[in-house]
């Protein structure tokens, strides 16, 4: 049993892993926190069952051998009741059996009957002799043990399991991903504002995401914001998060982040906020020529002959229209748009060619054909801390940014999203494309609002993708990679409840050695062979030599020497049950 639970420990110590620290709480995942209570072994659960199992399956044996070690000093206790002549403390015949099947056999049977005979036969039985509770108490005391040994074995064969370990290992200096976004240089030199950003560019040739030539302004970077914006960038991608409150904001594609990995990167993002205003702006189906609006002295037009009105505006009143200084954080917007001319769409009855009926208030339709509506929206451009785990956005920080990021937004913005006046060369500008498909679509909505919430989202994706022309890639702030294991989880409880039986058996087994040691000497283990099936029928039947002192309990027996032995059977008694009859050869 010593050998047994050394091996098993020493392999479950020898074998155990645990899991290295994350260098992020918020980079735990459920699958790699450490349980209390259980060891992680890098081992098939079935060897570790396969060893522990051989505990339970030494118990009986260790229960024989533990009882056979205790019947010397029982041995020993009889001989010295009978040479003091005390026969109140020798065994009955009963008793005698009893005994003789606890030295024999030391099964639960012999303990069954001794119970019987303890508690079924109270009012009847002899005073028990003290040899006979000895090894009574010691046939319960090891086969209490062995049932400790079986229960602990059981538990530990259910609670191992297989499962899968999760161990991450910290990534730092070179081994960070870059899969956040910082500012460029450039970018943190001014406020960003269009005056802001011609004067860099005239002191030093380089600009944060504009620059000015004699045709028009021009955006920096334009072949990698015309991928994000199509969502074919392989270095960039702009995300969603959040359901409710969606906010946009530049990521890695997935394509570029290893599965393997978890991150903590900084990065921008936006949340655009819009309501249909249609109705507040008196927009009206003048004529098959004029569909005219009016929000303020400053936003105002006719949707028929302008198809794609957008200005930006310092208040929410749209009102205030000189953001060539600047704009503040949120920056607002007016936004007036006739969609779909040849008809579509699920906001009015019939094809929207101008006979159909808007189901909405808000919601316009022209008597030449199309889809109407004004929008007021504001813009939120913020700093983001976000951890990725996992593949899943677990933690997700906003502050808002300060004005120069704003302006970054708004100006760059501005000049890619007008239709036909935004780019130097004159025609419809990348996002001004992206967004009149959006409105397309937004028209297959259930109410304005709804329309409104979808072009927000549109809006916000186009601005952090031309957004792209002013940041660089940035290495994550912390990043870790995860390995999966296939280990043994053992719990902690049944081990050492199994251990501790295996001890407990073997320091019994060095107590009942020690013991046997004092107690034996040639009487005494005469007197404990003699205490069994083999010399109680040597002493029944092989008359004066079955009684001779011998070496060896098979010299009590005239077979073994040789001669004619006599036969045993079952016959009739004179009393009228059966009873042994010995046959005696007939010695010349």
């Amino acid at each position: 049993m010593l050998l047994f639970s050394a091996v098993l420990l020493g392999l479950v110590f020898y074998y155990r892993i645990s899991h290295t620290s994350s260098t992020s709480n918020t980079f735990t995942l459920s699958g790699n926190k450490g349980e209390t209570g259980v060891f992680y072994v890098r081992l098939n659960a079935t060897y570790l069952i396969f060893i522990a199992s051989w505990s339970s399956s030494l118990a009986p044996i260790l229960t024989a051998c533990a009882v056979a070690l205790g019947s010397y000093p029982v041995a020993r206790k009889c001989l010295k009741v009978a040479r003091l002549d005390q026969p109140d403390q020798l065994f009955t015949p009963y008793q005698l059996a009893l005994t003789l099947g606890m030295t024999n056999g030391a099964g639960i049977g012999s303990l069954w009957n001794w119970l019987k005979y303890l508690y079924g036969w109270r009012s009847k039985r002899q005073t028990q002799a003290g040899a006979l509770v000895s090894i009574a108490a010691l046939l319960v005391s090891v086969t209490f043990l062995g049932f400790i040994v079986f229960i602990a074995d059981t538990w530990l064969h259910v609670t191992t399991k297989t499962v899968n370990f999760v161990d991450v290992q910290p990534l730092q200096g070179s081994g960070l991903p870059s899969y956040g976004f910082a500012l460029s240089d450039n970018c943190t030199k001014t406020n960003n504002s269009a005056p802001a950003q011609w004067q860099l560019l005239a002191a030093t040739n380089g600009s944060c995401s504009i620059e000015y030539y004699n045709n028009g302004p021009v955006l920096n970077e334009g072949s990698r914001v015309l991928s994000v914006l199509n969502n074919a960038s392989q270095l960039t991608t702009v995300s969603t998060f959040g359901d409710v409150t969606p906010y946009t904001y530049l990521g890695a594609p997935p394509s570029m982040v290893l599965p393997n990995q978890d991150y903590t990167a900084t990065t921008f993002g936006a949340l655009t906020q819009c309501r249909p205003i249609s109705k507040e702006c008196n927009l009206n189906p003048f004529s098959f020529v004029s569909t005219n609006f009016i929000c303020s002295p400053t936003f105002k037009g006719d949707v028929t002959l302008a198809p794609w009105q957008m200005n930006y505006f310092l208040d929410g009143a749209l009102t205030q229209n000189d953001t060539f200084y600047g704009v503040s954080n949120p920056y607002h917007m007016g936004w007036a748009a006739l969609t779909n001319p040849q008809g579509g769409g699920t906001l009015v009855t019939g094809n929207g060619d101008g006979g159909g009926t808007p189901l909405d208030p808000e919601i316009v339709v022209p008597r030449a054909g199309g889809i109407a509506f004004v929008l007021a929206c504001n813009t939120t451009i913020y700093d983001i801390e976000y951890d990725s785990v996992n593949g899943t956005i677990t933690r997700f920080v906003t502050q808002k940014s300060n004005n120069s990021v704003a302006n970054i937004a708004q100006l760059t913005s501005e000049f890619m999203m007008r239709m036909g006046t935004g780019d130097a060369s004159g025609y419809p500008t990348p996002g001004y494309f992206y967004l009149a498909q959006a409105a397309s679509l937004a028209t297959f909505s259930s109410s304005a609002q709804q329309l409104a919430d979808k072009m927000a989202l549109a809006y916000s994706r186009a601005a952090m993708s031309i957004f792209t022309a002013a940041v660089v890639p940035v290495p994550a702030l912390a990043a870790q990679s995860r390995t999966q294991t296939l280990v043994a989880r053992v719990s902690v409880a049944p081990l050492f409840t199994l251990v501790l039986a295996n001890l407990m058996f073997v320091i019994l087994g060095i107590l009942l050695t020690c013991v046997t040691v004092w107690a034996s000497n040639d009487d005494v283990n005469d007197v404990q062979a003699r205490l069994s099936l083999t010399g109680l029928v040597a002493d029944r039947f092989e008359g004066s030599q079955g009684q001779q002192a011998v070496k060896d309990m098979e010299d009590l027996f005239e077979e073994y020497e040789g001669q004619s032995s006599a036969r045993i059977g079952i016959v009739p008694s004179p009393e009228g049950g059966y009873a042994y009859g010995v046959w005696r050869p007939n010695k010349a």
